[in-house]
């Protein structure tokens, strides 16, 4: 039992492994628990339902030291694959070969070796390049799944060492050996005996003196042919003398086999020379072992050798087929090879599915051509082929103590597979485990292994967390299926997001549905403001609800389904008014210019469709405009104090201006607007000249000056109200000398630019904000924002994240910057506030004013102002003309003036106004006719400033 102070690894599903070649055992709901340190199992526990219940019984929840990695009905857990003829999955067998793999499969072994093998294994003399490759080539074996892995290196050491230190910094499991040849072999690769055993010593230390249990040196003499009797009799020396195993190749072709018999006469078949030679025992892996005979078999048995299984490279190079069958029914241990560049393929799954072919021709070829009374022939099968590749080959490398399955006390060499249908397996709703399982081994690849661990440190995989699934691998900390929790949060994200979208198209044409909701304040109104002033962003946030709810399985609900239909008709609603829009813009324009040419509004000019498309479309484009960039509004004692405060030496290049002035200079000074950015106060710039600013300049002559001002959450507000005073100031004081009039200054922004510029003119001339420059007047004439934030004393967003307040929050200090408050003030007092012209999105704030100032209370302006007639241009003569469905989906806007009189303040509520080109027009259009509409007079009277 694993004990609470440590840290472990906990596995939750389906778990597959071999007892025999014959039992495999699929465990559902099995929990594995593996200790972080030593990387070995603890605990495997069979059908554990309640996960959460069965962690409390060993002090999961109280120390909270299990990472919790839950599976996925597709996924499971296999150990890792071993390769004991290379690597596994694409590795080749010969590390060296990897380079030339799946080329000269037309020629038979021994010319095969002469014309690819010998010459590309010389390459390796050179140190960088076997770094190249061997680095490239471990790699591969992992991604396959390979943990564990019996190599052959080349003859030269130096080149043995990089390949040993290449796998002990990727964390594979390895048999790695120096090869060993001194005949039959070109004069451009060969060694003599004394250096080839004296190299073979130091690669051994080596190896040994890194004291890493993961990596074993292995004597390696390539095969008999190539070897003199001296030198295997000193690696069977140095075999005993360092208790290190032994691999080579026996029995592949049958030209090697005559070959070698000629070369050793004294020996009674091919295996009897390694055996003759002291290289024949239970610690020694030999490749191939296609031509067989009983005795050698017998002796194989007898030594307890392994043989390893190389179907893939006996095909290519025509060597013949091994019956394994034969070999497992005598209980010789057996295992698989990849063999690379023999085979093509470096992957354990392409060594399974070959030796199950191998084993379907072995029983084909004694129906057609063997005895039919013998016993019918039992090809190999699934359950034979796992066996082969994981506990069989653990017990050919002699480390079935160690790897192989999942016993407790063995190591976690494992992979954790993922048959879902983003890999190459299909699954369907009947197929479990064992379906699952065979799918898998006869149509996946490496794409299936999410993970794959060596001794419980994950070396491979594609995903890239550290948990089964990037869902699961979270502490649980409810009887829930964590799965499910997540799931059902994605779900319900997206159910929440499809009917705030659904309300907030709809507020667009029935202001008195939506606020006829319960707590329509408290919900709807900051999600329809977002929806009004940002629908861009509000489409992003629901695509991302969208993913979220379909990667975590949160449309196994039917409400997540029913929200997905809905949101299908919300898009397909929402291109169809923008098609409407395109469709029914002629009669728009066409009325609207009729209206302003018969009213007898006084407008100049405006008597064109020409005239009203560059009222509605104002064109970006900077032609007749001079811009003076990166003015600094700031002294110098208050750059420096910038710095000071933030150790930040960029703080002042967010204290300056860009003034935009028009190549025309019209006699006299030209009035003045200030725009402020928007961005949630903690973000945007004042590089972008708006299309209303550039209407401004090029058409009316106006000076724009575009503030930037420092930012949350460096700064904190009211730093950000500070800096447009300092702008103030230094129009006040300097933007004559651009021709404009520092007496006729109007204040725009948009969101958190409103915000700012309606506590500017609200504020003007308080010292708290002006500390330096007291004496400097900051009034304006007036105000004009879109959707700007009047009310902040709830905000918790501003309050945290921009003023940077702790908690208790100062409620007083959220009351004093709301906007509102100075306007409940001013109508409450019949005081005089700046002019202020506030557009909102028509069922966001039309609420939140007539709870302010009942509309019915409010004095009514002149039927013969300018304003009353600007938003009404658009009258049912149009809207008779346009389609129902754009009539009824169009964006609409409150739009709400008030002034300061003699008499006292003056709120006035137009009526809905369709603006169907955008807020930025809609400012232009009311800041170009109603500066052309009322006379020097009313603007006096009004105090109107535009």
């Amino acid at each position: 039992m694993p004990s609470p102070s440590q840290e472990f690894n906990v596995f939750h599903g389906t778990v597959i492994h071999s007892l025999s070649p014959s039992d495999l055992e699929i465990n559902e709901n099995t929990v594995v628990i593996v200790n972080v340190a030593t990387g070995k199992i603890v605990l495997m526990e069979r059908k554990v339902d309640n996960l959460n219940e069965f962690l409390s019984g060993l002090g999961f929840l109280e120390n909270k030291q299990y990472n919790v990695n839950v599976l996925k009905k597709d996924q499971f857990i296999l150990p890792g694959f071993i390769d004991t003829h290379a690597l596994i999955y694409r590795l080749p067998q010969h590390a060296p070969q990897f380079s030339y793999a799946a080329t000269g499969m037309d020629l038979p072994l021994l010319d095969w070796l002469d014309t690819y093998t010998f010459p590309k294994e010389a390459e390796y003399a050179e140190s960088e390049h076997a770094q190249n490759v061997y680095s490239k080539v471990v790699d591969r074996f992992l991604s396959c799944g390979t943990t564990t892995c019996s190599w052959f290196a080349t003859i030269h050491l130096e080149a043995s060492k990089i390949l040993t230190d290449v796998i002990e910094e990727k964390g594979q499991r390895a048999y790695i050996g120096k090869v060993n040849m001194d005949q039959n072999s070109p004069d451009y690769y060969i060694e003599k005996t004394e250096s080839s055993v004296q190299d073979t010593r130091t690669f051994i230390e080596y190896v040994q003196a890194k004291n890493n249990d993961l990596l074993t040196p292995i004597i390696t003499p390539r095969f008999a042919i190539s070897c003199t009797s001296p030198l295997l009799q000193a690696l069977g020396d140095l075999a005993k003398e360092y208790q290190v195993p032994i691999q080579s190749h026996l029995c592949e072709n049958v030209a090697e086999i005559e070959f070698t018999q000629s070369l050793f006469p004294n020996s009674v078949n091919y295996t009897a020379v390694y055996d003759d030679h002291g290289l024949l025992n239970d610690k020694t892996i030999m490749a191939h072992c296609v031509h067989m005979t009983e005795d050698e078999l017998k002796l194989i048995k007898e030594r307890e050798a392994g043989v390893s299984h190389c179907p893939n490279s006996n095909f290519n190079l025509q060597s013949g087929v091994a019956d394994i069958r034969h070999y497992l029914d005598l209980d010789i241990k057996c295992s698989l090879g990849t063999d690379v560049a023999g085979g093509f393929a470096t992957s354990i799954l392409d060594a399974m599915r070959s030796a199950f072919t191998a084993s379907n021709t072995v029983g084909i070829l004694r129906s057609q051509y063997g005895n039919c009374s013998a016993k019918p022939y039992k090809a190999l099968d699934a359950k034979e082929l796992i066996y082969l590749a994981t506990l069989g080959g653990a017990k050919v490398v002699g480390m079935e103590d160690k790897i192989g399955n999942f016993k407790v006390g063995k190591d976690f060499d494992a992979l954790v597979v993922d048959a879902s249908d983003d890999g190459p397996v299909r699954l369907f709703r009947h197929d479990g485990p064992w379906e699952t399982l065979q799918k898998f081994l006869f149509t996946g690849d490496e794409r299936c292994l999410s993970h794959v661990y060596v001794k419980g440190r994950r070396v491979a995989g594609w995903k890239q967390s550290d948990g089964a699934d990037r869902a699961e691998s979270l502490c649980r900390f409810c009887d829930c299926d964590m799965v499910a929790i997540i799931a059902a949060l994605a779900a319900t994200l997206y159910i929440t997001g499809t009917i705030v979208w659904s309300l907030a198209f709809f507020s667009t044409f029935d202001d008195r549905f939506i606020q006829s909701l319960p707590r329509y304040k408290l919900v709807t109104e900051p999600v329809t403001s977002a929806f009004a002033e940002n629908p861009f962003h509000i489409m992003v946030i629901k695509l991302v609800f969208i993913v979220l709810t379909k990667v975590f399985g949160g449309f196994r609900y039917s409400l997540a389904h029913l929200a997905y239909y809905i949101d299908i008709l919300n898009t397909i609603a929402a291109f169809a008014v923008f098609w409407e829009q395109i469709q029914s813009k002629p009669y728009y324009e066409k009325e609207l210019a009729t209206r302003f040419a018969n009213d007898n509004t006084g407008v100049p000019d405006i008597t064109s469709l020409r005239q009203i498309k560059r009222l509605l479309h104002p064109v970006l484009k900077n032609d007749g405009i001079i811009i003076h960039p990166h003015i600094t509004y700031a002294t110098r004692e208050e750059a420096l104090d910038a710095i000071k405060q933030t150790n930040d030496y960029n703080q002042p290049r967010k204290m300056m201006l860009d003034v935009y002035t028009a190549v025309e200079k019209p006699p006299g000074l030209r009035p003045v607007l200030i725009h402020i950015h928007g961005g949630a106060w903690r973000m945007g710039s004042k590089n972008h000249l708006y299309p209303y600013e550039n209407d401004l300049i090029t058409e009316e002559k106006w000076i724009v000056v575009n503030i930037a001002y420092r930012l949350a959450p460096i700064n904190a507000y009211p730093t950000h109200l500070k800096d447009v005073k300092r702008a103030i100031r230094w129009v006040k004081q300097c933007i004559n000398n651009f021709g404009g009039d520092p007496n006729f200054i109007v204040l725009a922004g948009d969101s958190a630019g409103g915000h700012l510029a309606m506590m500017a003119a609200m504020t003007a001339n308080q010292s708290q904000y002006q500390e330096g420059f007291e004496d400097v007047d900051t009034s304006v004439r007036g105000v004009v924002t879109f959707n700007g934030a009047l009310r902040i004393h709830h905000d918790m967003f501003f309050a945290k994240k921009v003023a940077m307040m702790n908690e208790p929050i100062n409620r007083a200090f959220l009351l004093d910057h709301s906007p509102v408050t100075y306007c409940e003030k001013a109508y409450q007092q019949g005081s005089l506030v700046p002019s202020l012209i506030l557009m909102y999105h028509a069922c966001t704030k039309s609420k939140l004013f007539t709870s302010m100032w009942p509309e019915d209370n409010v004095t009514p302006l002149s039927t013969q102002t300018a304003v009353e007639n600007l938003p009404s241009s658009i009258d049912e003569r149009v809207e008779r003309r346009m389609n129902p469905r754009l009539r009824a989906l169009s964006l609409r806007f409150r739009v709400v003036i008030m002034y300061s009189t003699l008499d006292g303040v003056l709120v006035r509520f137009l009526p809905t106004a369709s603006f169907y080109h955008g807020a930025e027009t809609s400012i232009t259009r009311t800041i170009l006719v109603w500066d052309s509409l009322l006379s020097d007079a009313k603007r006096e009277s009004y105090r109107v400033v535009l």
